[in-house]
């Protein structure tokens, strides 16, 4: 269920209109930018991940194997404008993530001197339970 839980954060973010005010729609992206894309631009990239199913899941009929998703989305907003910028767009993130039910677990300033890039690291977990 990886790909669908990353769909749904992807989801919180391109829908947020306080976000897309900030960045644009087709700079939120499930990649790592390039040097020649238009910043400011936010990716979502899976940092780890488990299953943990319940007791009795491999003999429970279907519906009711019960199992517990555990997901670490790194979220990183890039800028070539500044710390500002970046914690202007990591704030409403912030906002937008944990109204969707997901927990910010760290974050972290980079700047690359090459690239001219800064950029804000957000780490955030987040739980999802399934029936299957």
């Amino acid at each position: 269920m990886t790909v669908e839980t990353t769909r749904t954060m992807y989801g919180w973010l391109a829908s947020s209109s306080a976000i897309t005010s900030l960045v644009s729609k087709p700079n939120i992206r499930l990649a790592y930018p390039k040097l020649d894309d238009s910043f400011p631009c936010i990716s979502l990239i899976q940092a780890a991940g488990s299953n943990v199913v319940r007791l009795g899941y491999k003999t429970a009929t279907a519906g009711t194997k019960s199992r517990r998703e555990n997901m670490y989305m790194q979220v990183d907003i890039w800028s070539k404008n500044g710390y500002y910028q970046v914690d202007s767009i990591g704030d409403e993130v912030e906002k937008v993530m944990a109204s969707g039910g997901a927990t910010k677990q760290s974050d972290n300033h980079d700047h690359d001197d090459g690239t001219g890039l800064y950029r804000k690291i957000m780490m955030f977990s987040y739980i999802n339970f399934h029936d299957d």
